[in-house]
């Protein structure tokens, strides 16, 4: 995907998140000053009542108009521009523009850094330092289901490993799984790859989807999230479900199947939530952390999806996701040379969400070694066969190819909800 594509998916981003969060906040005023206004004027007791009413009616009106444009943008990102003021219209106007027409970039003397003056963008090309660049002639190594050359030496133990199976499978050994990846990586047919092997093993699923997307077998266990009020109810009755299992863990009784709750697209899960009270999104996030920490021994599991792999980009409130809980998640990254968009046409993909997973130094801390991983993953792009490549942070980094995968067939699907608790366990 070129620069301008990419700009365009970010500011078609910045748009949803905008009219997702926007809250007719006038008409709460509007709506007190009708009801005493009312009161005062009419001697009827119910027209105070149905002037507020009417008020309140049409802030719902508005609240459903701007979550509309949101669903509607994934086929007409056009629609996006409806219900801008003139101002910011000419803001997103000026943005457009920038990226239309071709522009020279200012050259500058950059150590390790050569300019293609032939292109007229001028994009840099960074040079791996020579003491980290693998010495491969051709990719002979092969892993399993994974074609892989040889991996670099890391100096602090932590060498890109194999995986001992595939994918879908090694993910669906893991505790939590974050998902980082962004567009045109592959990251829905991997979730979908990896929820019919969760269906199949007997684990009951629930798919939180504010999209609306194409889950075909799986489209029983999905559930259309549509405002924040459906996000604090999930994450409640998971709350019952946690608790629960917690009981049932102290009297030595069995916790239950597992449980696997993916949120797709977590940045639309924080416009909606956007709309809760500070109170509403604080207890959200308790909620989903009190999951995180306790799943394990629970037999409770969530899979998240985000642009990207930064803890602190998951939370609602600046500080709630951090470093400490690092160790529970398995961090996968996605990025693709080529691959086919809904309609089967091909598509241009990026390496971003890789690329700022091997530039971490939480996650790789010696300097030397994320220039040694980000070298051999260049090492890999470079092969014509590779399709899509993954980068996963569990205990250890794993760098490698993901062949095509085709979804299994579902031979069992169990929800969530299909299966009460034979028990309630009263909130505390």
């Amino acid at each position: 995907m070129d620069e301008q594509n990419q700009a365009g998916e970010a500011l078609a981003e910045l748009l949803r998140q905008h009219h997702a969060t926007q809250i007719p906040k006038a008409h709460i005023p509007i709506g007190i000053g009708a009801f005493l206004i009312l009161s005062a004027l009419s001697p009827v007791a119910i027209v105070p009542f149905l002037g507020a009413g009417l008020v309140l009616a049409d802030a719902g009106k508005r609240i459903r108009d701007r979550r509309q444009i949101v669903q509607q943008s994934y086929a007409d990102p056009s629609v996006l521009m409806k219900k801008l003021t003139p101002a910011q219209k000419q803001t997103v106007d000026a943005f457009i523009q920038q990226f239309s027409s071709p522009k020279a970039l200012p050259l500058e003397e950059t150590p390790g850094v050569t300019w293609d003056l032939t292109d007229v963008q001028a994009f840099p090309v960074v040079e791996p330092e020579p003491d980290y660049v693998p010495a491969i002639d051709k990719p002979d190594h092969f892993v399993g289901v994974n074609e892989l050359v040889e991996p670099l030496p890391i100096h602090d133990g932590r060498p890109p490993q194999e995986l001992p199976c595939s994918l879908p499978e090694f993910l669906a050994r893991q505790i939590h799984v974050l998902i980082s990846a962004t567009t045109g990586s592959g990251k829905t047919h991997m979730l979908q790859c990896l929820c019919a092997t969760l269906a199949n093993r007997g684990h009951r699923l629930l798919i939180c989807d504010p999209k609306g997307s194409r889950w075909g077998q799986l489209e029983p266990v999905v559930r259309r999230m549509d405002s924040g009020s459906d996000y604090f109810a999930i994450a409640s009755d998971l709350d019952k479900e946690l608790k629960r299992r917690i009981k049932r863990n102290k009297d030595g009784e069995d916790v239950g199947a597992h449980l696997w709750v993916v949120f797709d697209e977590w940045t639309l899960l924080k416009g909606f939530c956007a709309t809760l009270t500070r109170e509403g999104q604080m207890l959200f996030q308790q909620r989903i952390l009190k999951l995180i920490v306790a799943g394990r021994e629970l037999n409770m599991h969530l899979i998240m999806v985000n642009q990207s792999h930064q803890l602190g980009d998951l939370s609602l409130t600046p500080g709630v996701f951090s470093a400490p809980m690092r160790d529970n998640l398995c961090t996968l990254g996605l990025g693709c040379k080529t691959t086919k968009d809904n309609q089967g046409n091909e598509m241009e993909g990026n390496d971003k969400s890789i690329n700022s997973i091997l530039q971490d130094s939480y996650l790789i801390k010696q300097k030397e070694d994320r220039l040694a991983a980000q070298a051999y993953h260049a090492q890999l792009r470079q092969q014509p066969q590779v399709n899509r490549t993954y980068c996963l942070h569990a205990s250890s980094l794993r760098i490698g190819v993901v062949p095509d995968l085709e979804i299994p067939a579902i031979t069992q699907l169990r929800c969530f909800y299909d299966d009460p608790p034979d028990e309630e366990v009263t909130a505390t």
